[in-house]
């Protein structure tokens, strides 16, 4: 069960959570219309603490304004744990917002139930500053104490590290304490995220003219919840047909082939907008065809092209839907001359440098 602490020390103990909360969250005004939040809780404690249920129901039971997010759906996560060691317990909760910035709280107390309560009471308050602080007994399992060793063995080593390491010990007799740590790092972890998008480009380095392209792309993020969150995606890009006239006739050129993006960093610019510099390498097939020209033949030839590129995301809070926008500077690696001979005129030869530009639409599978 889920007992509620002696009540000097569940004072002491709610007093530094309120004092905490407002600190970190500064000043806020109660609000009775404050909207619904999706939030996800993490819960994890030793045996012989409290349950999950018996955690959720502390955190539900003293705010409205929270409900527990659907799969996929964007939320606050609030990761909660709790390590015991003889005549103590600490505790910490670790926020992470829709803009990935983290924040930590943590709580020390003589007991896990004790601890517990304090973290409940502090995820509430960081959901809703409105959220009932009057104590909640709940009555629900709890988690199996391990068997005791036996009596011959010796004591096994106590490998739980402290939560809190600058901390001094605090004494069995003493009240909980509430310790503020904004800065702590959030827990290091890697969410796949796979993704498909459709585009449509501008490229000035396959055509005499402005070449229009259509691309279908299939990648994965791997979201760390910081810079280093790479993104790696195959583009598959064919090159709408296009003829050129020239004083010896006309041509018709075709193209169609593969990319790879790489781009290892995400700068998160807001909550909803992330910006990616990124590096491609693309192969794909050439093809010219002379048209009212004598003896008129077809030539395909290899195209190969490194590039560089800044893509924007920006997700309008449409289910998983995001928009993008592509710039790029492209260096084509092979550049093969299309004459008409006799005379042997150029009538197209692929330029050292060119740019294009891409807009594009997908979707996340979170």
């Amino acid at each position: 069960m889920l007992r509620l602490p002696k009540r000097a020390h569940a004072i002491g103990t709610l007093g530094c959570v309120v004092a905490l909360v407002l600190c970190g969250a500064g000043t806020l005004a109660a609000d009775e219309r404050l909207p619904m939040e999706a939030i996800r809780l993490r819960y994890e404690a030793p045996a012989g603490c409290p349950l999950t249920d018996a955690f959720s129901a502390q955190v539900f039971v003293r705010t409205t304004h929270a409900r527990v997010a659907a799969d996929g759906e964007r939320a606050r996560t609030f990761v909660v744990r709790i390590a015991v060691s003889p005549g103590k317990a600490d505790g910490q909760v670790t926020i992470r917002d829709l803009d990935d910035s983290v924040s930590t709280r943590k709580v020390r107390g003589r007991t896990c139930e004790e601890v517990a309560l304090a973290l409940a009471l502090v995820t509430a308050l960081a959901i809703d500053p409105t959220a009932s602080m009057s104590p909640v007994p709940t009555e629900l399992p709890q988690t199996p104490p391990p068997p005791p060793p036996p009596e011959d063995a010796a004591p096994e080593a106590d490998v739980q590290g402290p939560v809190d390491a600058g901390a001094r010990e605090v004494d069995a007799t003493t009240p909980p304490r509430v310790v503020s740590d904004a800065a702590a790092p959030a827990p290091a972890s890697v969410v796949p995220i796979p993704f498909a998008a459709a585009s449509i480009a501008a490229r000035t380095t396959l055509y005499p003219d402005v070449a229009a392209q259509g691309g279908l792309a299939f990648g994965v993020e791997l979201d760390r919840g910081g810079l280093l969150s790479p993104e790696v995606r195959a583009l598959f890009v064919g090159a709408f047909a296009d003829e050129a006239t020239t004083p010896l006739g006309r041509a018709r050129y075709t193209y169609i082939g593969g990319r790879v993006d790489a781009c290892p960093l995400r700068l998160r610019m807001a909550a909803v907008l992330d910006v990616r510099p990124c590096v491609a390498l693309e192969a794909g097939q050439f093809s010219a065809r002379g048209l009212d020209i004598g003896d008129a033949q077809r030539s395909s030839k290899l195209w190969l092209e490194v590039a560089a590129l800044a893509r924007a995301r920006y997700r309008p809070g449409v289910g998983a839907l995001f928009v993008e926008l592509d710039t790029s500077l492209e260096i084509p690696l092979i550049r093969d001359r299309y004459i008409v001979d006799p005379p042997g005129a150029v009538i197209f030869r692929a330029p050292p440098l060119g740019v294009s530009g891409a807009i594009g639409v997908g979707w996340e599978w979170r």
